[in-house]
Order: C-alpha cells, then sequence, then structure tokens
C-alpha cells in the first residue's frame, strides 16, 4: 500500500465489550469487574430510584420518535470527543425498516407521566450488537449515559448475545463497563 501512495492513519479507537456467556443478567456480568468499577456502577445505578423511573426496552420505537428523535439532537449539539453532523429523523425509519425486531431501543422514562429522559438505539446481529446512537436530557445526578448503558447490557444478555461493539467515543467511561479499545486505522490517498 505504502508503494501505491497510501498513508495508514490512526482514527478513534473501536470500543468492544465481550461478556461471559455464562452471564444471565448485568449484575452477573458486573459482579466480574474490578471493585472500584463495581462500586462506581452500582453508584450510578442507586441515583436511578426504580420507584420514579423505569427502564424499558422498546422494539416498536416509532411511535415515540417524536420525542426521542429532540434528545438525540441535544446530545449531537453537546458532543466534543466526536462530531457530526446528526442523522435526520428518517434514519431511524429506515434503520427499523431494515433491521425490524433486531433495531430496538432501551430507554429510560419517568414512572409518573412516561416521559423519556434518554435512550439508546441498538442494532442486534446474530451474535453481536452495535450501540448506535444516544440521546439524553441532561440531568447529571441520574446518571443516564450510564444507566443507558447498563440498560442495553442488560437485554443483550437477556437476548444471549455476549459480544458488544460501543462505539468510539468515550473510551474510558466504556472501561468501567469492561470493554477493551482496539486500535483502528485507515488508508488515505492524496490526490493532486
Amino acid at each position: 500500500w505504502e508503494g501505491n501512495g497510501f498513508t495508514s492513519v490512526r482514527v478513534l479507537d473501536v470500543i468492544h465489550l465481550e461478556i461471559d456467556p455464562s452471564a444471565r443478567s448485568f449484575d452477573d456480568h458486573a459482579a466480574t469487574l474490578k471493585y472500584k468499577y463495581r462500586y462506581q456502577l452500582s453508584r450510578y445505578r442507586n441515583a436511578l430510584d426504580p420507584e420514579r423511573y423505569e427502564t424499558v426496552t422498546l422494539t416498536d420505537f416509532l411511535p415515540y420518535l417524536d420525542e426521542l428523535y429532540p434528545l438525540y439532537l441535544d446530545v449531537s449539539r453537546r458532543a466534543s470527543e466526536y462530531t457530526a453532523p446528526p442523522y435526520p429523523a428518517a434514519y431511524f425509519h429506515i434503520v427499523k425498516h431494515h433491521f425490524g425486531d433486531d433495531a430496538v431501543i432501551t430507554a429510560i422514562r419517568r414512572r409518573d407521566n412516561g416521559r423519556f429522559l434518554g435512550f439508546m438505539l441498538v442494532l442486534y446481529a446474530k451474535e453481536s450488537c452495535v450501540h448506535q446512537y444516544i440521546g439524553f436530557d441532561r440531568i447529571d445526578e441520574l446518571y443516564l449515559w450510564y444507566n443507558l448503558t447498563v440498560g442495553a447490557i442488560d437485554e443483550a444478555i437477556r437476548r444471549r448475545v455476549f459480544r458488544i461493539n460501543m462505539g468510539v467515543t468515550h473510551a474510558v467511561s466504556k472501561h468501567k463497563f469492561g470493554a477493551h479499545s482496539e486500535a483502528t486505522s485507515m488508508l488515505v490517498k492524496s490526490i493532486r
């Protein structure tokens, strides 16, 4: 490739989580993590009072898209580590059409009025899944990003899927879940 004018360029690492197939829930997976990560994740999870909030998996998420999509736009506007123009709402319709029941949303909503506070779009394949897009209100004391990730991992384990592609951002936070970063490069050729 070098002889053809290409240069290898390091890009953002891809973050993968491999879960032991004996796990039956997120709690089983969490038990395998370092103590400091178990402690932090427990603190984050305890911030989400189950009397006031619920984590749900929505297979049929399109009826809620008008409420969910603005959360995605807010996260896109706040992004600092990796920025790109947000996908249009139509993207979520296309994904649902192509993936069917293998495109789900893990969401956190209030129990009193059903208002969504955040969501994560997850795409499933036979043996793996991808945490694709996320949107959430900025309510720091609820640790919504962490709790959405917990919910998505728990759903993957429930589906007996143990390989998760967690994307390219927030590697340090994702390592708390036991994930590892994989160096990724691409070949670039300058054309003049």
